[in-house]
Parts: structure tokens; sequence; C-alpha cells
């Protein structure tokens, strides 16, 4: 009689937490988009994968073109994917929080 090999699978859960008020991140999908949503200020994060997606399903690189807005401030928040120090950039009327590292965005 044999005794089959048991594998386990370790899967380490990284709990991202809001730049702006430190609520953990919940992942939420819609229709083609993906990103991570803050329940207490209703912003979300958007990681590098989710901004190719963003360009990729909506025919669009708005998101791409902030990472290279010469008109960049220095802001006092921290990327939730990476930890380094973020920056803010507009989208036309709107600011959004930049990581240009990790190429994530806040909103």
């Amino acid at each position: 009689m044999g005794y089959g090999i048991i594998e386990w699978i370790c899967v380490t859960i990284i709990v991202m937490k809001c730049p702006v008020d430190n609520t953990e991140l919940k992942l939420k999908t819609q229709e083609k988009a993906f990103g991570y949503c803050c329940s207490h200020c209703d912003g979300v994060l958007i990681d590098s994968k989710g901004v190719k997606e963003f360009k990729h399903n909506f025919n669009t690189n708005i998101l791409e073109k902030s990472f290279n807005n010469i008109k960049v401030k220095s802001s006092e928040y921290y990327c939730p994917s990476c930890s380094e120090n973020m920056e803010y950039s507009d989208i036309g009327d709107m600011e959004v929080l930049i990581c240009k590292k990790c190429t994530s965005a806040f909103f």
C-alpha cells in the first residue's frame, strides 16, 4: 500500500492599506477593471498590472501619462504596494497620487 505525497502550498497574503487613512484595501472588480478600494475614503488604488489592464481594456493611456507629468508634487503619503513616497499628478481636473517606483495610482 503506497502513500501519496502531500504538498502544502503556502500563500503570502499582503494586506494593503489606504495611503490616506490606513484602512485595509479590498480588491474589487467591475466589468473590465479592477482596483483596491478603501471603504472609508472611497479611494481606489490601481497597481501596475491594473494600469496596464486599464490602458488595454479602455484604449487609453491617461493613467500612464500621469507618470510622465512634469507638474508632480511631493506628498506625505506612501505607496501601499511598495512603501515608496507617492507624488501628486494631475489627470485633467483630478489630482491623483502616483508611485513612480512601481507605477501604482491612487485616486
